[in-house]
């Protein structure tokens, strides 16, 4: 059990299990940062930022913030 509210939670998961357990598959980093690219504040961050938080690489953060919104799954951030 940890103290927060339900987005400290989410926070906490999206990079839960990368450092000890079973490795996290790419299905599983790909869900994490599509979580953070759907939320409202989160998605404006930079890719660097967003990388850190779920424990992957600013690359596959960007590939798949460009997906997302080609494929009009999130809004195109200026």
């Amino acid at each position: 059990m940890r103290p927060g509210s339900l987005r400290d939670a989410v926070c906490y998961s999206l990079s839960a299990n990368a450092r000890h357990g079973l490795r996290r598959t790419r299905e599983d980093k790909r869900r994490a940062v599509q979580r953070a690219l759907e939320d409202q504040e989160w998605r404006l961050w930079t890719d660097a930022r967003i990388a850190k938080l779920c424990s992957v690489s600013r690359p596959f953060v960007s590939n798949l913030r460009e997906t997302l919104e080609v494929e009009g799954q999130i809004p195109i951030e200026i």
